[in-house]
């Protein structure tokens, strides 16, 4: 169990430029939805297939609400895990000595996570958006461009 005290360790560069990272990209996420989903048909793709983005399971457009929500809510529980160093499992002993440095890398290793997760759920968004409008774009193709990206 680790001792020290959160507010005690600092957050380093890395970790607030990754937070800002993946707030700015749910701000684009909710941006999008907002912006496409007045324009979606009443039935929306919730499943297809990844090398061809055929659909072949639809939903009623109100579904598609829960892409964005989901990725906030998992967005904001990354957020919060970030602050409580006694969930962290770590594969070495902790020391007084390497705590700081243990709890500094973890933390940026989250929120490294979260804005992979957020680009991920984004890409999402904008892959089943073309495909609800009779314009599919290659799936997985497109999620692997918007990782590299």
């Amino acid at each position: 169990m680790i001792k020290r005290e959160v507010s005690n360790v600092r957050a380093t560069r890395l970790e607030k430029g990754m937070t800002t990272i993946a707030a700015l990209l749910l701000i684009v996420l909710w941006v999008l939805f907002i912006i496409i989903y007045p324009k979606l048909p009443t039935e929306v793709p919730i499943h297809s297939a990844s090398f061809t983005s055929e659909a072949y399971t639809y939903g009623n457009k109100g579904l598609f609400f829960l892409l964005p929500v989901l990725t906030t809510g998992l967005s904001l529980m990354l957020f919060a895990v970030r602050f409580v160093p006694s969930l962290f499992n770590f594969p070495i002993k902790v020391t007084e000595e390497n705590s700081t440095i243990l709890i500094q890398l973890t933390r940026n290793m989250v929120a490294q996570t979260n804005v992979i997760i957020v680009m991920l759920f984004l890409c999402v968004l904008i892959d089943f958006s073309f495909v609800a409008f009779d314009q599919p774009i290659a799936g997985l193709d497109f999620l692997l461009i918007g990782l590299l990206v």
